[in-house]
């Protein structure tokens, strides 16, 4: 049994789109397949053997230039200006969205990005794929966004007719990040008739949220059997650990992540400076300590908010630690701060970080989203699905005052299907069911 799987992020990249793949290559590998990565080369990478080892090949391919950065090299010629250092992909990332954009430049531009700025991984891809989805016993894997992925994944499949796997890490068509000035009627319409072929012809589409399942209900024949969610799952589960003494330390709070999209920072410091303001300074004081990119959000700086609302003594960041730092932040909190707004369908990967540890989480959600479900099933956390202030202040009290209460054995068991072995395990046995 072979397997090639496609994957433009693919450790050592740092990008959290290449947590997902690493995951489904080691579990197949495990269950006994022969694993081909597919991904595309690093910042000075050479295309070739990334890792070689026995069940698990990664191949880097190197993305020809896209029209994104052929634009960015145009407008560097054009104006004369020297960029020390900066590559066209970087040149092509700082652009900053204007507030007018004229109707041609717009049609321009949506074409430039159809689906994404990946189409350059397709062709070399499909050209490092093709002679191994030859090979009797092979199946084929595309893990996106990128969607660009896909496509490849639909060309190899008309080309070799191999079963095919399709995973959506995030909705395609119905995801609203996808700025407006790169989208027309017409591209939509291409994007929607993209998303049809892909999941028409492949024999199976893998969610990893049920959001994201509901999602495309609808939009699949003979989704019972077609159509599943597995999700990214919990790494570790720890034991359950025993309540930090209230011994006069600070109540801390810690948030691992960047701020972005919809998650937005600003009503939960306002609502700790109220409750620490209420408090007063007979209780117990606090630390929050950000982690990640967090300094600003969409332009803003919330250092400056920080010290507005009175809280640089109390608000502490940290722009970058490893992993083994980060997971001792997480330890040493009373309680761990999740910003999951405007994302109804996805659930941060940090979610299964945190509920991994045990720590009780407060966290910001959208109404009746994939988040807020699932901190509602387990039980034992502080959920607000609003942006009223006032709701944070309510639940930062509530915390400080330990009244949620787990669900015990139900929680444990819950816990323990959202782990990445139960998850990954399922996920084998479907694709072993294609035959």
């Amino acid at each position: 049994m072979k397997a090639v799987l496609l994957a433009f992020h693919y450790p050592p990249d740092s990008a959290v789109g290449s947590l997902r793949p690493i995951k489904v290559a080691h579990s197949l590998r495990d269950a006994g397949w022969e694993v081909t990565v597919i991904t595309a080369t690093l910042e000075n990478e050479k295309a070739g053997v990334r890792a070689e080892e026995a069940g698990l090949n990664v191949i880097a391919v190197k993305p020809h230039k896209n029209p994104r950065e052929w634009y960015a090299s145009f407008k560097r010629l054009r104006r004369g200006a020297v960029h020390n250092g900066e590559t066209e992909a970087q040149a092509g990332s700082s652009y900053i969205i204007p507030a007018r954009v004229p109707l041609w430049k717009r049609a321009i531009f949506s074409l430039m990005l159809l689906p994404d700025h990946h189409q350059g991984f397709i062709r070399p891809a499909i050209r490092a794929s093709l002679p191994l989805l030859r090979q009797p016993g092979s199946i084929l894997y595309t893990t996106a966004p990128p969607f660009s992925v896909h496509l490849a994944g639909w060309m190899l499949w008309r080309k070799t007719k191999v079963p095919w796997i399709a995973e959506f890490r995030d909705p395609w068509t119905d995801n609203p990040w996808k700025p407006w000035h790169v989208r027309t009627a017409l591209t939509d319409s291409v994007e929607r008739w993209m998303e049809r072929a892909v999941l028409r012809n492949a024999n199976l589409v893998v969610a990893v949220s049920e959001g994201i399942e509901r999602g495309f209900a609808n939009k699949i024949v003979d989704r019972e059997n077609k159509l599943v969610t597995i999700r990214n799952g919990i790494d570790t589960l720890l034991p359950a650990i025993p309540e930090r003494l209230q011994d006069g330390s600070p109540f801390r709070i810690v948030h691992i992540g960047s701020f972005y999209n919809g998650r937005d920072p600003r009503a939960f410091l306002s609502a700790l400076a109220t409750v620490r303001e209420r408090m007063g300074e007979s209780t117990r004081s606090f630390r929050v300590d950000l982690v990640g990119n967090c300094r600003w959000y969409s332009g803003i700086s919330i250092e400056k908010e920080v010290e507005t609302l009175n809280l640089g003594d109390v608000v502490h960041f940290h722009d970058w630690v490893s992993h083994d730092r980060a997971q001792q932040f997480i330890r040493s909190s009373d309680l761990l701060l999740l910003l999951a707004q405007s994302q109804p369908d996805q659930i941060p990967n940090k979610l299964y970080e945190y509920l991994g540890t045990r720590c009780s989480i407060l966290a910001v959600a959208d109404r009746g989203g994939e988040t807020a479900r699932m901190i509602n099933q387990v039980g034992g956390h502080y959920l607000v699905t609003g942006t009223d202030s006032r709701e944070i202040e309510r639940a930062l009290e509530s915390a400080i005052e330990r009244v949620a209460q787990p669900n015990g054995a139900q929680a444990e068991e819950i816990l323990r299907d959202w782990t990445t072995k139960s998850q990954m395990r399922r996920l084998v046995r479907k694709i072993e069911g294609l035959g």
